[in-house]
């Protein structure tokens, strides 16, 4: 029995993903105290006209020990950033990075760590994960990496909310295949996020942001629901933000929520034009609320996340969210509940009516969930859309979730497979979701993404979902341009347009021009027509930033297309060369095109004697240490809840055999 513990206690240790042979952990010396380095800084500044962000960021990376050292920092961005822009500066010389294809960038960053050269390399690991690495980062001498990028800003319900992520949250990897029968994992797409020191409490916190917001109309409102922030308003149309501390902790996302003044058009036109072909975008605006008269039987599957990272506060949001939502199902609808961590259970056996007594047992069954145990989240997805649905009924999956795994192109990919004519409607619970693989589910389920911070009004986020899973506003949204001169619109598959949520289409235009359009899609199943007036300007500069982020959506694009499960080889080899030449026509850090900088002066005499070490990144806010497995990483093992219940289980069992084998 003794022997049977004591393997079971050290089957019990967390599973880490090991860190790669060639990291190193560095330690230096920070007035007497040992602190793990590189050391960090983060000043960020953001420039947002209309709906239309600008951001720059500057790292800066020091190193206090006595010896020089490679430097690693995994970090994240918007998932549809533009990153267009990266220089390099170390007190001696400022260089202006490169694009190049990716295995290029790679090369050149190599030779010169070979050769003694300082040197920066910026690649792209999803369309929201990057990593920055510096050769020879020198003793005392501090380097800055400056980024920018640009992005559109998505309006919910009337409010435009901006984004700056901070930290990438722990990601979990699948041991082994989880659905049989789901898409193979793209090898050339695989990541593991690598394991990073924490950082040290005593250096505080490492970022600075400022926000320059220039409405060009009356701004009605402004605040942060993440951060308390000084607001100054010099003008109705433009207001200055800072958080109220000088730097804030890198340990969740920074938000941004502000609503303009006066009625907002059904459709919205903006452009830019310089030299070459302009870009138009147009924003497809539904109303606040509108009346419900489809009332198509539905099938509503709430598919809850209760792995290790939604312990505690998210998975209690959960189950808040599901309790609000549950109020308003309609008496014709019928219910499931999903629960998956290491595995996946469902409350019933089948569907149930939303009558009052089984709704009762849902809210109870809903409050017994417990977080713990691994991610395997195609389980999840399986279990939601495995039952056959009955002619005449539309089955809705809301799937909460933080979106806490490794292999996230492969749930992605699972999605398109089994969805059907379903709808997914993901809800991201957390301080610091992974928001790619969010906004991925809810495109790819064609629902909504909405993020709920665990602090903010959980009841009316799910009042708002209510009115959303009624069916879309608008469907089968087309847009007939008649003469308007204009090509490669994007996104190449519109999206339905549901209440509350605007829909973002935008394309090239080779010549100014008033010219008449028309949208044309359904309202509650009738067919219906908005004219529209496209005015394409023969100049004009103010949105300066929607060719980038025309870009970077032909990228997308592109990139759902290369994702989905069952396309032939030479159709990825075709997209991959897309993607890569937009890359480099429009300096854009894609999953193939990298930022790479050198400094052509030798810094160090013996390069193979450069130290390598991960900068230090703090675990995201109100995410259990459960989730983290010791280390910045996601590994393969139930986490220690899981190991726990197994532990006593086998245990118990080990005494009860012994037990029986005693004679009488």
């Amino acid at each position: 029995m003794r022997l049977l513990v004591s393997v079971l206690l050290a089957l019990a240790a967390p599973a880490v993903a090991a860190p790669p042979t060639d990291d190193l952990g560095v330690v230096g010396d920070l007035d007497g105290a040992a602190v793990p380095l590189p050391l960090l800084q983060v000043d960020a500044h953001v420039w947002i006209r209309g709906d239309l962000a600008t951001v720059e960021v500057v790292q800066t990376f020091e190193n206090v020990n006595d010896r020089p050292m490679h430097a690693r920092y995994t970090f994240p961005l918007p998932p549809d950033a533009a990153v267009y822009a990266m220089t390099l500066e170390n007190g001696r010389h400022r260089i202006e990075a490169e694009i190049q294809r990716k295995a290029q960038a790679e090369q050149i960053f190599e030779q010169a760590k070979a050769d003694g050269h300082q040197a920066a390399l910026l690649t792209q690991h999803r369309a929201n994960v990057f990593t920055q690495q510096i050769a020879h980062l020198l003793p005392s001498e501090p380097v800055k990496v400056t980024l920018r990028y640009a992005h559109t800003i998505p309006r919910v319900n009337g409010d435009y909310r901006f984004h700056l992520p901070l930290v990438v949250g722990p990601r979990y990897a699948a041991p082994q295949p989880q659905v049989k029968g789901a898409p193979s994992p793209l090898p050339e797409l695989a990541w593991t996020l690598p394991a990073s020191p924490p950082v040290d409490p005593r250096l505080g916190p490492r970022v600075a942001l400022a926000v320059e917001l220039e409405a060009g109309v009356p701004i009605a409102w402004i605040d942060s629901p993440s951060h308390a922030v000084d607001i100054d308003a010099p003008t109705p149309e433009v207001r200055r933000v800072r958080p109220l501390d000088p730097r804030i902790a890198d340990d969740q996302d920074f938000e941004l929520r502000y609503r303009l003044a006066g009625a907002r058009p059904a459709v919205s036109v903006s452009a830019f034009r310089g030299q070459g072909p302009g870009v138009v975008s147009l924003l497809v605006e539904p109303p606040r609320t509108a009346p419900v008269t489809d009332l198509t039987p539905r099938e509503v599957v709430f598919v809850l996340d209760c792995s290790g990272s939604m312990a505690g506060l998210p998975l209690d949001t959960s189950k808040r969210v599901v309790h609000r939502v549950l109020d308003g199902l309609r008496p014709t609808d019928r219910v499931r509940i999903v629960r998956f961590g290491a595995d996946a259970s469902e409350m019933a056996r089948r569907p149930v009516p939303a009558t009052p007594e089984n709704l009762r047992y849902a809210r109870a069954f809903v409050d017994t969930l417990r977080g713990g145990g691994g991610t395997e989240m195609t389980r999840g997805i399986e279990a939601a859309f495995a039952p056959t649905l009955p002619d005449g009924t539309m089955r809705i999956v809301v799937f909460l979730t933080d979106g806490y795994i490794g292999d996230d192109l492969s749930v992605v990919r699972l999605l398109e497979q089994r969805r059907g004519d379903a709808r997914l409607f993901a809800l991201g619970i957390g301080n610091a979701v992974n928001r790619f693989l969010l906004d991925e589910m809810g495109r790819a389920g064609r629902g909504t993404t909405t993020i709920v911070r665990p602090d903010e009004d959980v009841e009316a986020a799910a009042d708002a979902l209510v009115e959303t899973l009624a069916a879309p506003y608008l469907t089968d949204l087309r847009i007939d341009w008649g003469g308007a001169p204009v090509r490669d619109v994007t996104p190449a598959q519109t999206p339905d347009v549901f209440l509350g949520r605007a829909v973002r289409v935008q394309a090239l235009y080779d010549r100014p021009g008033r010219f008449p359009v028309t949208l044309h899609g359904r309202v509650a199943g009738k067919a219906v027509a908005l004219p529209v007036i496209l005015d394409l300007p023969a100049h004009a500069p103010a949105a300066e930033a929607l060719p980038l982020t025309w870009a970077r959506a032909q990228i997308a694009d592109r990139m759902h297309t290369y994702e989905r499960p069952g396309v032939a080889d030479d159709l990825r080899d075709r997209l991959r060369e897309e993607v890569v030449a937009l890359g480099l026509k429009h300096r854009l850090v894609t999953q193939w095109t990298s930022f790479v900088a050198v400094d052509r002066s030798p810094v160090v005499d013996d390069p193979t004697a450069t130290a390598r070490a991960d900068v230090p990144v703090p675990p995201a806010a109100g995410v259990p240490a459960t989730a983290w497995g010791g280390g910045f990483a996601g590994h393969g093992a139930p986490e220690p809840p899981a190991w726990l219940g197994l532990l006593l289980a086998m245990a118990g069992a080990a005494w009860w055999f012994r037990r029986r084998a005693q004679p009488a």
